[in-house]
């Protein structure tokens, strides 16, 4: 008994379609562009590393409070964090510089 196999034509969408890498091969998303985190974030591990040279070790636990409420979250009522006040799009985000 031979089983004969279908082909599988590949089904891409014209939107992705449009969006090619450098090898000729479809994208299917664009990667996010990484932003700066918020002024008013601050975490203990900005006082502790502070003037480190390369070989010493970095310290912190990670626990991040707004500059600005002085609390676990922002002005927006939303939790802070490294990843969370990367957000661009927040009301109460402030850039860098």
């Amino acid at each position: 008994m031979s089983q004969e196999s279908t082909p599988i034509t590949p089904v891409v969408s014209p939107t992705l379609a449009k969006l090619v890498g450098h090898d000729g091969l479809p994208v299917l998303a664009a990667p996010p562009a990484v932003v700066e985190r918020c002024k008013s974030l601050q975490c203990k591990g900005m006082y502790l590393n502070w003037g480190l040279g390369q070989n010493e070790q970095v310290a912190g636990d990670g626990n991040f409070w707004c500059g600005r409420t002085q609390r676990i979250f922002g002005p927006d009522d939303r939790l802070v964090g490294d990843g969370e006040c990367r957000d661009a799009g927040r009301a109460c985000y402030v850039a860098r510089g």
